[in-house]
Order: structure tokens, then C-alpha cells, then sequence
């Protein structure tokens, strides 16, 4: 669907890094590069045949197999050769519970990944997608991060026919300021032109409040960045920004501020 509202092309990657990191320690090396170069056959052949089944004849798609370690540096070398404007990937798609539980791979993909970054639980969205985007409104957050966030939300809404809210977990505030905080994050919106149908404020601690919120509205998928911004963490994702990964029930779109945006016709 969003290939189809993008009109993009898609690059189907599949990546065997964990024979690539067996294999990579054997000592018959001529035996191993044959074992590697069968087994990239073979994926890219079943990549083919897993388009084949799907008979989507109105959209471009290219297949790419690798057998590389480790799969998150795997992952975006491909990003970055391929130029692509924005990566797909399955939560937990290489553990045993795809779609429910973060892998190592995904939290590091979340750090590493140089552009905007979709997890998906591998669940139908509604037939009007609801979406929302979480921003920080504190001193201590780039703006140029919730602008760069807020844009990502609102250009991928606008092209999937989605809602579009904002949410600011403020903690605990006084009710008089709840209004004035409401406000203020209309106010970032307004700053980028991003089409918003409503800005909720969550009181209580955010990383508990806003899952529970964002569960009862039954978003189909949350932007927030994916870094903080706190000095003693800004080589890892922020605190808040993993318990909402681990809380929430729908996808995830990642932003980072030197993301470049999602672009259409890529």
C-alpha cells in the first residue's frame, strides 16, 4: 500500500547473517565461500518466488540476498547503496516471535539506521489509518528533531489517507497548564504545516501514561525520534523512546534528525 501511494520502488532484502557468522570461522574457506555463494542463490531465488505469489503486476520491485555479519550492519550497507528513502522491517524478525518482541537488531537499527525507520507488527492497519506522532516540547530537545519528526508523520499520513495526532506526555502538571501545554505542541505543528486532527496531552509518567493512551485511541502507528536527548545516552536510543517501543501495540516510524524524509518515487 505505501509503495502503491508513493509510487515507489520497492528493494526486497533478505540477509542469512547467521551462516555468514558460522561459516566466517571455518577454516576451509574455499568450501565456505561455496556454501555462502548457494545459499545467496538460493534466497534470491525464493525472494523472486515469494513476489511471484504475491501477482502485483502495478509495482516495481527489486531482490537483493546477502549472507553478511552482522545483519544490522548488513542492513544498512543495503540502505545506503540502494538510496533508499525508508526501511520496512518485521519487529523481531530474526528471533522467534516476529512481531512482538525487539530484537538486538531492531534496537540497533533504530541507532544506526540513516533514514526513517518503520517497525511493523505485522498487523492490517484500519481501513483509515489512524496515526500519531510523540514530540517533546522540553528546553533540552532539538527542535530540529520534532520538526523533522512531525514532517515524516504528517507526509506519510498524508499519502496513506491516515489521521494524524499529536501527543505530549507532560508528566505530572497542574490542570491549568494543560491547556497552555496543548497549545504550544499545536504551535510545533503549525510550524512545519503538518495536517493534525487533534494534540492530546497525557499527564502521569509518560513512558506508562502515553502507551496506555495511545492503546485505548488503537493507533496504527506511532513517529517519534529515536534518540535522546540526554548527553550521557546520545549513542543509544532515548529511555522513553525504548519503553514506548516495548509498551505499544502498533508500528513504530523512526526518525532521527539528519534522517532525510521520505521522498516519493524511490
Amino acid at each position: 500500500m505505501i509503495a502503491r501511494r508513493f509510487d515507489a520502488r520497492l528493494h526486497l532484502y533478505l540477509c542469512d547473517a547467521e551462516r555468514a557468522y558460522v561459516l566466517r570461522h571455518q577454516y576451509d574457506t574455499p568450501a565456505a565461500h561455496a556454501v555462502l555463494k548457494s545459499a545467496v542463490g538460493e534466497a534470491h531465488e525464493f525472494l523472486q518466488n515469494l513476489w511471484g505469489s504475491l501477482a502485483v503486476d502495478d509495482l516495481r520491485a527489486d531482490f537483493d540476498a546477502a549472507s553478511e555479519s552482522p545483519l544490522c550492519e548488513a542492513i544498512v550497507h543495503k540502505v545506503r547503496h540502494s538510496g533508499a528513502d525508508l526501511v520496512i522491517r518485521a519487529i523481531g524478525a530474526d528471533g522467534t516471535s516476529p512481531g512482538s518482541i525487539m530484537s538486538a537488531t531492531d534496537l540497533e537499527l533504530v541507532r544506526t539506521c540513516p533514514v526513517p525507520l518503520l517497525l511493523t507488527r505485522i498487523r492490517p492497519w484500519s481501513p483509515t489509518p489512524r496515526f500519531a506522532v510523540a514530540i517533546d516540547l522540553s528546553d533540552e530537545e532539538r527542535p530540529r528533531l520534532t520538526q523533522t519528526v512531525l514532517r515524516c508523520a504528517d507526509f506519510l499520513a498524508a499519502h496513506c489517507g491516515a489521521s494524524l495526532d499529536v501527543l505530549y506526555g507532560a508528566g505530572a502538571v497542574a490542570d491549568s497548564s494543560i491547556e497552555e501545554l496543548r497549545e504550544a505542541a499545536a504551535v510545533r505543528a503549525r510550524e512545519v504545516q503538518a495536517r493534525t486532527r487533534a494534540v492530546h496531552v497525557i499527564t502521569g509518567e509518560p513512558s506508562t501514561a502515553l502507551p496506555e493512551f495511545a492503546s485505548r485511541q488503537e493507533y496504527d502507528l506511532i513517529a517519534l525520534g529515536a534518540l535522546t536527548h540526554r548527553k550521557a545516552l546520545t549513542a543509544l536510543i532515548g529511555t522513553f523512546t525504548g519503553r514506548l517501543m516495548e509498551r505499544v501495540d502498533c508500528d513504530l516510524l523512526l526518525v532521527k534528525p539528519d534522517a532525510r524524509r521520505v521522498a516519493s518515487k524511490t
